[in-house]
């Protein structure tokens, strides 16, 4: 299934970046470069699906990057993950 998520980007003064995705709680990242934070991002959103669904099988609402208030110098992308469900092996 895939999976995505609006993620607010945060460029700082020494051109690393930090991330945030507002729909999942507590769920961030931080990378030196853009590509690294995008890469770091994408993998704490997937082990984020991954936990929420095995804990409690729902999964909240994504928000329309339109009503997303963004503070100066932060930008939002829609990160997508795939996750692959396997059948149970009984």
């Amino acid at each position: 299934m895939t999976f995505t998520y609006p993620a607010i980007f945060t460029k700082h003064e020494d051109n690393s970046y930090s991330v945030y995705f507002p729909d999942l709680e507590m769920c961030t990242a931080e990378g030196r470069t853009y590509e690294e934070a995008s890469d770091n991002a994408r993998e704490q959103e997937r082990n984020w699906i991954e936990l929420e669904l095995d804990e409690t099988g729902e999964l909240p609402a994504s928000t329309l990057p339109e009503d997303i208030h963004l503070e100066e110098g932060s930008e939002v992308h829609m990160m997508m993950c795939k996750i692959k469900f396997l059948p149970d092996s009984e």
